[in-house]
């Protein structure tokens, strides 16, 4: 968002970052689905909200703190760089999982 210097832009970074949200929450709405057959799926989807839940609390707050420290900029590079770290966690377990997975049928 600091880089957008105009309307267009920021607009076209908007609809990117709504996609990618909108792609994550299936991915990991499936993800429960599939855990939560094997531990249960009442209890799976009941971690699985809570987790959402407290994100949504602590990210704004974490955020806050960052803004009156770092300035604005910095709320935006961080959040920028923490999607991408826990993307690339969330890869490497996808794919971890998917090996494992495709093993098994062997």
């Amino acid at each position: 968002m600091p880089l957008c210097n105009g309307f267009i832009t920021l607009l076209l970074v908007n609809v990117i970052v709504g996609i990618g949200t909108a792609m994550s929450m299936a991915i990991i709405l499936d993800a429960a689905v599939l855990i939560g057959k094997k531990v249960g799926m009442g209890f799976w989807m009941g971690i699985t909200n809570t987790i959402i839940s407290v994100a949504t609390i602590v990210a704004p707050l974490i955020s806050g703190a960052v803004l009156d420290y770092a300035g604005i900029n910095a709320v935006f590079y961080l959040s920028g760089i923490l999607s991408l770290l826990f993307t690339l966690i969330g890869c490497y377990h996808v794919w971890k999982w998917v090996k494992g997975h495709q093993e098994n049928k062997s």
